[in-house]
C-alpha cells in the first residue's frame, strides 16, 4: 500500500459524475410521487386507526368501569397495543418515502465510489467483520442499527466502510452513544490479533454517551504523542500490536478507525 494518498485516485470521472447528476436528476423526479404515497397511507392507514382508537377509548372511559374491571384493563392493553402498533404503522405509511430513498442508494453510491474495485453496496446488514470483533471494545451499547455497508478494495487494500449507530438502554429509555462509520481493513503488516481505533471523547463527552470496555480489549500505548491524543488504540494481542504508525512498514491508519458524528440522546 503506498504511503502517498494523492486526492485524484479517489475523485470520480467524468463519466461517473455525469450518472451520478443523472441518479440525483431521477431522484427528484421521483419524489413528489412518492410524497404523494406517504399522504395517501395517512388517509388509508393512520387517520382510520387514530380514529379508531379514539372511539374504542372514549367508549371505555365512559363506560364508568372500576379500576379493576375488565374494561380498565382492556384500556391498558390498547394504549400498549398504540405504543407498538403505531410505530408498525408509522413504517408502513412512510415505506413510499423509504424505498425511494434506497432505489436512489442504489442508484447513486456506486458512482460516488467508482474508484473502489469489486464494489458491493448493502443497506442495514451487519457487516461480517463485526462477529469476530470484540464490539464492547468500541463503545458501550446494548444494540446496534446498521446502515449503509460498502466493500471492496482499493490500491490493494481489502476494506469495508459501515455505517452505524450504537444504542445504549437505560430503563425504560435509549439513547445513542456511537454514531458514524467504522472502517475496517486486513493491514498488510503481519499482526496476529485485531487492532482498534476510536476517536477519543472528552471526559464529559464520555460520561454521558460512554467509552470503550477496557475489559474487554486491552490498551495499546502508542509512540505518537498525536496517536495518543486523538485515539483510542486497544489491541486483541497488545504485546504484537505495532506502536507506531510508521513502523515496519504499517499502513497510516490501523484497522478498524472509528469515525464519530457528535453523539445524541433520545
Amino acid at each position: 500500500v503506498s504511503n502517498a494518498f494523492d486526492d485524484a485516485q479517489i475523485m470520480p470521472d467524468a463519466a461517473a459524475r455525469a450518472r451520478a447528476v443523472n441518479a440525483v436528476a431521477e431522484y427528484n423526479a421521483e419524489r413528489p410521487r412518492s410524497q404523494m404515497a406517504v399522504y395517501r397511507n395517512i388517509g388509508l392507514f393512520l387517520v382510520p386507526g387514530a380514529l379508531l382508537y379514539g372511539w374504542v377509548e372514549w367508549l371505555l372511559v365512559t363506560s364508568g368501569a372500576g379500576k379493576n374491571s375488565p374494561q380498565s384493563f382492556l384500556l391498558a392493553g390498547m394504549i400498549l397495543s398504540v405504543v407498538w402498533g403505531g410505530q408498525k404503522i408509522w413504517t408502513l405509511v412512510c415505506q413510499p418515502a423509504t424505498d425511494l430513498q434506497q432505489r436512489s442508494r442504489d442508484r447513486f453510491i456506486p458512482h460516488v465510489f467508482s474508484f473502489v474495485k469489486d464494489l458491493r453496496y448493502r443497506h442495514g446488514l451487519e457487516p461480517a467483520f463485526m462477529r469476530g470483533l470484540p464490539a464492547k471494545s468500541i463503545v458501550q451499547h446494548t444494540r446496534i442499527q446498521y446502515d449503509d455497508l460498502i466493500t471492496g478494495a482499493h490500491d490493494g487494500l481489502a476494506f469495508s466502510l459501515c455505517e452505524c449507530a450504537f444504542w445504549m438502554r437505560q430503563g425504560k429509555s435509549e439513547k445513542v452513544t456511537f454514531q458514524g462509520a467504522i472502517f475496517h481493513c486486513k493491514s498488510p503488516q503481519n499482526f496476529p490479533g485485531i487492532l482498534v481505533v476510536s476517536e477519543k471523547l472528552s471526559d464529559s463527552s464520555r460520561f454521558w454517551f460512554g467509552g470503550p470496555d477496557d475489559r474487554h480489549i486491552p490498551e495499546v500505548h502508542m509512540d505518537e504523542g498525536r496517536i495518543r491524543h486523538m485515539f483510542w488504540v486497544r489491541a486483541t494481542n497488545p504485546v504484537a500490536a505495532p506502536t507506531s504508525t510508521r513502523s515496519r512498514g504499517s499502513p497510516s491508519t490501523p484497522a478498524p478507525l472509528l469515525s464519530r458524528r457528535r453523539p445524541a440522546s433520545t
